[in-house]
């Protein structure tokens, strides 16, 4: 314009000199509009009640900026900068806010994935890679152990919480009390992750105990015996122990949550024991009364107890193996105790006495042809005794029926060997020199014939 002859007014080519400057502004004010919806837009749903009294701090600096100003006016750059100021101080409070959840949250989540024994705990050969078998009660030991040092860990991480939601409070409140009310919303917000969880970490430990027990796929990981106890089968550790035994891990890994002390009202503080009497444990408040109430938990909890009691009642599993083994009871059987004296006085025939021997000799193979081992779920069987001693009774058995068969043959044998002796004396001394002489040599010589028939 100026080039081209125009006058251009003082107010135009002020204007047009200090476009940059215009801009600049322009775009630092842009710039803190996008700051501002950054941090909104990072705040979540219930840090929001916390950061009511900065929020509304923000805003009010922001709010000075609806005020017309002329653009060359000298506030615009303390506005800026006032507003870039304040944004930095509710970035850092943010921050702080959101460092201390993310701690928290790093504590819950250890909790969620903890499983307080799982198979990979077992001890395990080096070179069958198979789990180590181990008596019930040191398996229950070795559950307890585990779940208890995890748990330790637990409570450790735990306790960290409370530092870290005074620190939200000291940023937020100004105070440092564990129990500010602007923060009542936000220590149950957490107590809900935490009981959640928990009931995760319950849940998930009881669910795998259970694969380790049922699962066709397991490995078994505890040893027991079968020992013959005359005609009883005994398996030790006997039902009753193993009942015990897995009662007792089912109710550790479920009461795992009273680790965990619940916090007082409206605060992060946990509560203390209350003294109940005497002769009794104090009682904790803990999350217990709410996980064990979980219907999941519950769930779990009952198939394990039922499992239990399936396994090691009357008509269990345990109970059918050792039923198995009933089939040789009439090794024991006292009526064939009597007949087997009778056979003296009541002689039988070989083929009774063979039959007998085939018989015995047949179950004594039966006994020591079983496997040496069985699996009855988590549980290895050793039957080696039982099977020995079943043989043991069924060859003693096939003894005493040679013993009495060889007595009656030699007693046989001995008048049959006395009578060829008196025909051959009768037959050698006797001269053929009558009727009668003849007579008594052919009747000797029938006897001889009718007592080989016989004895054939």
């Amino acid at each position: 314009m100026d080039r081209l002859g125009f006058t251009i007014p003082e107010t135009a080519l002020q204007i047009a000199l200090q476009e940059d400057k215009f801009h600049a502004y322009q775009r630092d004010l842009s710039l803190k509009l996008s700051q501002y919806d950054s941090l909104i837009s990072r705040i979540a749903p219930v840090e929001s009640d916390l950061l009511t009294r900065q929020v509304a701090i923000l805003q009010r600096t922001l709010r000075s900026g609806f005020t017309p100003l002329n653009w060359n006016s000298q506030r615009v750059p303390a506005f800026i900068e006032a507003v870039q100021k304040a944004l930095n101080e509710f970035s850092g409070v943010v921050s702080q806010i959101q460092k201390s959840a993310a701690m928290i949250s790093n504590v819950v989540t250890s909790i969620k994935d903890t499983v307080l024994f799982q198979p990979a705990d077992l001890k395990r050969d080096p070179r069958t890679k198979k789990p180590v078998l181990i008596d019930v009660g040191a398996f229950y030991e070795s559950v307890e152990a585990t779940k208890t040092a995890r748990l330790n860990d637990l409570s450790q991480q735990y306790k960290s919480i409370e530092p870290l939601l005074k620190k939200v409070e000291e940023v937020v409140a100004s105070t440092a009390s564990s129990a500010s009310p602007l923060l009542a919303n936000y220590y149950r917000y957490w107590e809900k992750r935490l009981c959640n969880a928990i009931v995760e970490m319950v849940s998930t430990s009881l669910a795998t105990f259970r694969e380790m027990l049922t699962h066709e796929d397991c490995a078994p990981f505890c040893r027991a015996s079968c020992l013959l106890g005359g005609r009883d089968v005994v398996v030790t550790p006997t039902a009753a122990d193993v009942n015990k035994y897995l009662t007792k891990c089912i109710r550790g890994l479920s009461e795992a949550a009273k680790t965990f002390p619940r916090w007082k009202r409206g605060t992060c503080l946990e509560c203390p024991p209350i003294d109940v009497g005497e002769d009794e444990e104090p009682f904790v408040f803990s999350y217990h009364q709410d996980v064990s109430k979980n219907p999941h938990v519950m769930k779990l909890k009952d198939d394990l107890t039922s499992y239990v009691k399936q396994l090691t009642d009357e008509s269990g599993s345990i109970q059918k193996y050792k039923a198995s083994w009933e089939v040789y009871d009439g090794l024991w059987d006292e009526a064939a105790r009597r007949e087997l004296d009778k056979l003296s006085d009541e002689p039988r025939g070989v083929v009774y006495f063979d039959a007998k021997l085939e018989t015995y000799a047949g179950l004594a193979n039966d006994a020591l042809s079983r496997p040496r081992t069985t699996n009855v779920d988590f549980l290895q069987i050793d039957c080696a005794d039982v099977a020995k001693g079943v043989a043991k009774q069924a060859l003693q058995w096939r003894d005493q029926y040679g013993k009495v068969l060889r007595d009656v043959s030699f007693e046989k044998m001995t008048q049959l060997v006395d009578s060829w002796d008196a025909w051959r004396r009768d037959i050698d001394g006797t001269t053929c020199d009558s009727i009668e002489t003849l007579m008594f040599v052919l009747n000797t010589i029938q006897k001889v014939v009718d007592a080989s028939v016989t004895q054939r």
